[in-house]
């Protein structure tokens, strides 16, 4: 299982509303497990479910900012639509630590995790946004 405590960019949102954390993709990438020589890193999904869970999120619904069907949830991190309606998002103010975990159900060496993330929402709804635009934050793990 991987845990990662808040990530993405902490936005500054209109003042009658509270900081949001807003991650639109996970990609986890890891050893396959293949006995040969070399190291093959492939997308864990790839090697089977990779389940996304987080006990916080925003549960706003797409007419109001938030994601559809049951708001901005960490399942959203990993369906591979990078559009702003897709993303897992969270504050503080929502009543705890914002963090958000995966799991393979299988232990496999981590080579990479890739964050990424498409403009900023703290206007409201984006319009438009390229993915040739979209941030990727690369994290190596500690050998």
């Amino acid at each position: 299982m991987v845990t990662m405590p808040s990530v993405g960019r902490a936005r500054e949102r209109p003042p009658t509303s509270k900081a949001l954390t807003s991650v639109s993709m996970v990609e986890i990438l890891v050893d396959d497990g293949d006995d040969g020589s070399e190291v093959d890193v492939v997308e864990a999904g790839e090697l089977g479910t990779v389940t996304a869970t987080a006990d916080l999120y925003d549960d706003r619904l797409g007419d109001t900012v938030g994601c559809d069907p049951d708001g901005c949830t960490a399942a959203l991190t990993r369906d591979g639509d990078m559009s702003e309606d897709s993303r897992w998002s969270c504050a503080p103010e929502l009543g705890g630590l914002c963090s958000i975990s995966y799991d393979r159900g299988a232990e496999y060496r981590i080579d990479e995790l890739q964050l990424g993330d498409c403009g900023s929402r703290a206007q409201g709804r984006t319009e438009n946004v390229h993915p040739g635009l979209c941030a990727w934050w690369r994290v190596k793990p500690y050998v």
